[in-house]
C-alpha cells in the first residue's frame, strides 16, 4: 500500500493558508497596475511599505511582539529585504507600466521552479524528487495555458525580462529566509518594513518622486489593498507557512496568483477566461496537489478507507489526522 505522509493539525493549518496567500498575492498585481500609473516605482513601494507597517506594527504592539534582537539576524534580514523584496518589487512595479497585470502574475508563477532549483543546487537544502518535479512541470504547463488567455507584452520585452528576473530574486528569498531568518513573524515583518523605509525614503526624496499629486479614491484603495492585505498580512502568513512547510512548498502558492489575477479581471474588468483559461486553472491545481503530496495522501487514504466498513470511516479519518507521524498500528491494519 502507499505510505501515508504525516497528516497532523499543525500541517493542515499552513495548507489552509495557501489559498489565502494565493488570493493576497494574486490581487497585488491589480493594485500595482493602478499605482504604477500614478507614482514612480520607488514611491509605489514606499506607500505600500508604510501602509503595511501601520497594520502589522499595530498588531505587533497589541500582541506585544518583539523585534528580532540586534546581531547577525539583522544582517540576514537585510539581505532578504534588499535582494528578495526591494529589488524584485522595484522590477515588478517598473515592468507593469508596459506589461499587463495578468501577464506579470503568469510570469511570476515560475517562482516555485526557481525556488526548488536554488534550494537544491545552491543551498543543498532540498531534493528534486520525482513528485515535486512532476508537480512543477504541471504547474508550468498550466501557466502556459493561462498565458494564452492574456494579452500584452512581447516575448522578450524589457518588462517581461524584468518580471522573470524578479521571480529568480523571489525564489532566492524563499530559500534564504527559510534558512537564516527565524523568530516571531510579526517582529520580522515590522523590522523588514523599517529597513525598506530606511532605504526608500531618502532615495524617493532625492529623485523627486515623492509626490501625491493626482491621487484619488481609486489610488487610496489600491494603497490600502497592496499595503495592508497583499503585503503586511501576507508577509505574516508567509513567514508562518515558510517555517512549517519550507521554501519550495510555500512557493507553490504563487501558482494560484495568475488564477486570482484572471478571476479578478473577469469580475472587475469584464475579461473572459475561456476554455483554455479553465484548463490552465485545472492543470495548475493538479500540479500543486501533486508537488505538495496532497494527491498522494488523498489516494492512500482513499485506498485504505475502501477496505474498511462505512461505520468505521469517521473514526479512521480522525485517527489519521490526530496522529503525529504515521498512523497508529490500528489505522495501518
Amino acid at each position: 500500500m502507499l505510505p501515508i505522509p504525516a497528516v497532523t493539525k499543525d500541517v493542515i493549518r499552513p495548507w489552509m493558508l495557501m489559498p489565502l496567500l494565493g488570493l493576497l498575492w494574486g490581487s497585488s498585481y491589480l493594485w500595482i497596475s493602478i499605482l504604477a500609473v500614478a507614482f514612480a516605482p520607488t514611491m509605489v513601494i514606499l506607500v505600500r511599505t508604510v501602509a503595511a507597517l501601520l497594520i502589522v506594527g499595530s498588531l505587533a504592539l497589541v500582541g506585544r511582539k518583539r523585534l528580532p534582537p540586534l546581531g547577525r539576524g539583522w544582517a540576514h534580514l537585510a539581505v532578504v529585504t534588499l535582494a528578495a523584496d526591494l529589488m524584485p518589487f522595484l522590477m515588478l512595479v517598473w515592468a507593469q507600466r508596459t506589461v499587463d497585470s495578468s501577464v506579470a502574475a503568469v510570469l511570476n508563477s515560475t517562482i516555485p521552479l526557481f525556488t526548488l532549483l536554488i534550494a537544491a543546487l545552491v543551498f543543498r537544502s532540498e531534493r528534486i524528487t520525482r513528485e515535486r518535479l512532476v508537480g512543477i512541470v504541471l504547474g508550468i504547463v498550466g501557466v502556459c495555458a493561462l498565458s494564452g488567455t492574456s494579452g500584452g507584452g512581447a516575448l522578450l520585452s524589457p518588462g517581461v525580462v524584468a518580471v522573470t528576473v524578479s521571480s529568480i530574486f523571489y525564489g532566492f528569498g524563499f530559500v534564504y529566509a527559510r534558512r537564516y531568518v527565524r523568530g516571531n513573524a510579526f517582529g520580522i515583518v515590522v523590522m523588514q518594513m523599517l529597513m525598506t523605509i530606511t532605504v526608500l525614503l531618502p532615495l524617493t526624496l532625492a529623485t523627486g518622486a515623492f509626490t501625491f499629486s493626482g491621487v484619488g479614491g481609486r489610488e487610496v484603495v489600491a494603497i490600502l489593498g497592496l499595503g495592508t492585505l497583499s503585503s503586511g498580512i501576507a508577509y505574516v502568513i508567509y513567514y508562518q507557512a515558510l517555517d512549517r512547510l519550507g521554501p519550495t512548498m510555500t512557493s507553490y502558492a504563487t501558482y494560484l496568483s495568475p488564477v486570482v489575477a484572471l478571476v479578478i479581471g473577469w469580475m472587475l474588468l469584464g475579461e473572459r477566461i475561456g476554455l483554455l483559461g479553465m484548463a490552465g486553472i485545472a492543470v495548475i491545481a493538479a500540479g500543486v496537489l501533486t508537488a505538495s503530496g496532497i494527491a498522494r495522501t488523498a489516494l492512500a487514504l482513499t485506498r485504505r478507507a475502501a477496505l474498511r466498513p462505512a461505520a468505521q470511516l469517521p473514526a479512521f479519518v480522525d485517527e489519521v489526522i490526530e496522529t503525529d507521524g504515521a498512523p497508529s498500528p490500528a489505522a495501518q491494519s
